[in-house]
């Protein structure tokens, strides 16, 4: 009887809940110069070439915060269906990986 308790509880502790934050969108670049050019541009304004937007999702969780980053959300139609099915689009890493130092 007392394994079995300690089983469920177990269970209970793996199986409590996570706390997920709202998502937010990070706009990222593939080059530093595209990157200084975005800092640049105002609110309201196209993104420059080679910047697109990346969803960030955290989770808090009983070994700390997750943060899911994905890069496949922004895309649409036949690219974004075929960018899913043949590339990884959501990572997973520690969100204070992310933090800027």
């Amino acid at each position: 009887m007392r394994s079995a308790m300690l089983v469920l509880g177990t269970a209970a502790i793996l199986a409590a809940p996570v706390a997920a934050q709202p998502a937010r969108e990070v706009a990222f670049c593939n080059s530093r110069d595209s990157a200084e050019l975005l800092m640049q541009t105002r609110e309201g304004r196209p993104m420059p070439e080679g910047c697109r937007t990346a969803t960030v999702r955290q989770l808090d969780t009983p070994s700390g915060a997750l943060c899911a980053v994905d890069i496949g959300s922004d895309r649409e139609g036949i690219a974004g269906a075929v960018t899913e099915a043949v590339a990884t689009t959501e990572w997973w890493t520690p969100c204070a990986n992310l933090r800027a130092r």
